[in-house]
């Protein structure tokens, strides 16, 4: 949890509730790539935290493997 971005702390438990079901590695590259520039955060710059939100619902719904700001 301290690992997350201090803009993404509103998202923590639905980020951390991700990370528990994410298919695929649980790298900490894999982990620097959800919550930074290119995963999460840059959403979150981008379209705002209803977005970001919206998006880490979905993964874990999905089972997505990854967020990405390009996908």
């Amino acid at each position: 949890k301290e690992l997350i971005p201090s803009e993404l702390q509103s998202l923590a438990p639905l980020i951390e509730s991700f990370w528990h079901s994410k298919k695929g590695k649980k790298t900490e590259a894999a982990f620097d790539l959800l919550t930074g520039e290119k995963g999460l955060l840059g959403i979150w710059k981008k379209y705002g935290e209803d977005s970001a939100k919206d998006q880490i619902e979905l993964a874990i719904a999905s089972g997505w493997q990854s967020i990405t700001l390009k996908n």
